[in-house]
């Protein structure tokens, strides 16, 4: 790497420092390197081979000195660059990773290891297109490039390009046959294409190359959940407990399968893995300094912010839970979204309605609203059903009537698709084209949602049976006080169906085959909503045949006898 002359012995001791790696001897070729370098402290190589070696070993900020010495002798050393960029990517310092790599780009334009790893730390970044640019050009320099072929796919996957996903992995496999990753991540393409089966093949095949893949096991229990087979995916995440004990995701992943099978004991502890390695993320996360209350202590005479964690429906379900909290004697502040504020004020329980993003007051506990099921330890048998607990404003729904003029015919409100950032929204969503059939029979039907798809435009147009209102509805006040009005609810699993639930109207929900944790397995009502009627798909994707059932049920529905809860009086 340098023309400058080596004093023998420090050309001795480098040398026995790098025989010692290849022995995988590092802990003694760093004492090795050590003694090079009091030898020969000019020696640029030397500094940046010490900086590889203790990334090796997992100690990156030492690293980072030994690079910083080498670069400090020898500015235009591009590999001392990369493996910087290296040791900030395993800080998780990505920015200065990408500064890193940029710089050896610019010392070596054609190096395509570092065009790999700024793919990769882009990818984590979820800058997804200019991942995949990088990791084309890593390609594009070097096309035996096993790795950036494997990362392209699963940068691709992310992007929804599945079938170009299992060429890239198929491209990684043929480079390196015995490549436990690539089927991962082809296994996890197939899923996507809804080839269940052979992704659990290649999850298999995967684990026979490594026994102790975490991530193989998260995925695999991940596809048995999505196939039904929901105690199978609780073994395969304890398969990955038994390798690992401390495996974030397993514990949580393995808690949404407990939770679904109705075992509260089990699942609730494990859902709240969710903070570890930031599984979840609360808004407040600021938070996390002040005393976590999970019902251990006693509260009474004490201040509690409890406060919004996940979505508006998940709001709307566990705000139930602040009566309880006040019942232990303390005074509850309510933090939540910003489109649920004048909905939520009055609420059973509290104290002060917060914004989130506003100011927050003094206090002596907090707690996220999704872990108070389980401070209260929690059963299927507890669930606290007082409903309705949350009422919609008798301005608002006398204004709502006069606009909709008094009704001649049944109303029905429909909302067929969620929030499109969701995570699951490809599964619990449908398409209105396909939610539209259910316009039959002798009814009125409204639109309960807020935001509209473009597909949604064009057929709205074509069916003015069905009244949308567009930029009407402000906020969840004004969602409630339609409601209100309606005198059945037809929704897919978001959170107008947990607001028409928490108001006792009676609702009809959609499930896909895998549902939320909350809807439990093999039944038709819900234990969180009384009035609520649960129709599930009986094959993943099949929603031709829900709203089949759901439209006869429909045509034989006794409207003059549904539940009908009143405003806030």
């Amino acid at each position: 790497m340098t023309n400058q002359p080596l004093l023998p012995e420090a050309a001795l001791y480098l040398d026995q420092a790098m025989a010692l790696i290849r022995q995988g001897q590092a802990e003694a070729a760093l004492d090795i390197f050590n003694r090079a370098l009091q030898i020969e402290p000019s020696y640029p190589p030397g500094h940046y081979n010490r900086g590889t070696l203790l990334i090796m070993l997992g100690r990156h900020e030492e690293a980072l000195s030994s690079l910083d010495r080498a670069l400090n002798l020898r500015p235009d050393f591009a590999e001392a660059h990369l493996a910087k960029g290296n040791a900030y990517k395993a800080l998780e310092r990505y920015d200065e990773a990408l500064t890193a790599y940029d710089l050896a780009l610019t010392i070596q334009p054609d190096n395509a290891t570092a065009y790999y790893n700024k793919g990769v730390v882009l990818d984590v970044l979820e800058r997804l297109q200019e991942a995949l640019a990088c990791l084309d050009l890593a390609i594009s320099l070097r096309p035996d490039y096993a790795l950036a072929h494997n990362n392209r796919g699963a940068v691709l996957s992310k992007l929804n390009r599945n079938e170009e996903a299992l060429q890239s992995c198929d491209c990684a496999i043929a480079l390196k046959y015995n490549y436990p990753e690539a089927y991962l991540n082809k296994g996890k393409a197939l899923e996507a294409l809804n080839h269940l089966e052979s992704a659990l093949d290649l999850f298999k095949l995967a684990l026979s190359m490594q026994p102790d893949y975490l991530n193989v096991y998260l995925a695999l229990g991940n596809t048995l959940s999505d196939l039904g087979r929901w105690q199978e995916a609780s073994l395969a995440y304890n398969d990955a407990l038994t390798v690992n004990p401390d495996y974030a995701e397993a514990h949580f992943n393995q808690g949404i399968c407990r939770l679904k099978l109705g075992d509260f004991a089990l699942g609730l502890p494990k859902y709240e893995w969710r903070w570890h390695k930031k599984l979840s993320k609360s808004p407040l996360e600021h938070l996390n300094a002040s005393p976590f209350w999970l019902g251990r202590e006693s509260i009474f005479g004490k201040i509690i912010l409890i406060h919004a964690e996940q979505g508006l429906g998940d709001t709307l379900q566990f705000c139930r839970y602040a009566k309880l909290v006040a019942q232990q004697g303390a005074r509850v502040y309510l933090a939540v979204q910003t489109p649920l504020e004048s909905l939520l004020v009055g609420l059973p329980g509290i104290h002060q309605l917060l914004c989130q993003s506003g100011p927050l007051p003094d206090f002596d506990y907090h707690c996220p609203l999704m872990s108070l099921p389980l401070a209260f330890d929690t059963t299927v048998d507890t669930i606290p059903t007082g409903i309705p607990y949350i009422f919609s404003h008798p301005n608002k729904v006398n204004s709502w009537q006069k606009f909709l003029n008094p009704p001649k015919q049944p109303r029905v409100g429909l909302a067929w698709s969620g929030n499109k950032m969701h995570t699951n929204d490809h599964n619990r969503s449908i398409a209105l084209a396909t939610f539209i059939k259910l316009l039959c029979g002798d009814m009125q039907f409204f639109s309960l949602q807020q935001e509209y798809r473009e597909d949604d435009q064009a057929i709205l147009g074509q069916y003015p049976q069905l009244q949308f209102f567009g930029d009407q509805l402000h906020d969840f006040s004004d969602t409630a006080a339609l409601i209100e009005l309606m005198d059945l609810i037809i929704s897919v699993d978001t959170s107008v169906a947990h607001l028409a639930g928490a108001m006792g109207k009676p609702v009809w929900l959609l499930l896909p085959f895998n549902p939320d944790w909350r809807w439990l397995l093999d039944r038709d009502d819900s234990p969180w909503y009384p009035t609520m009627r649960l129709f599930r798909q009986s094959a993943r994707g099949d929603w031709d045949s829900v709203i089949a059932r759901v439209a006869s049920a429909l045509q034989t529905h006794d409207f003059a006898n549904s539940v009908v809860q009143g405003t806030e009086p």
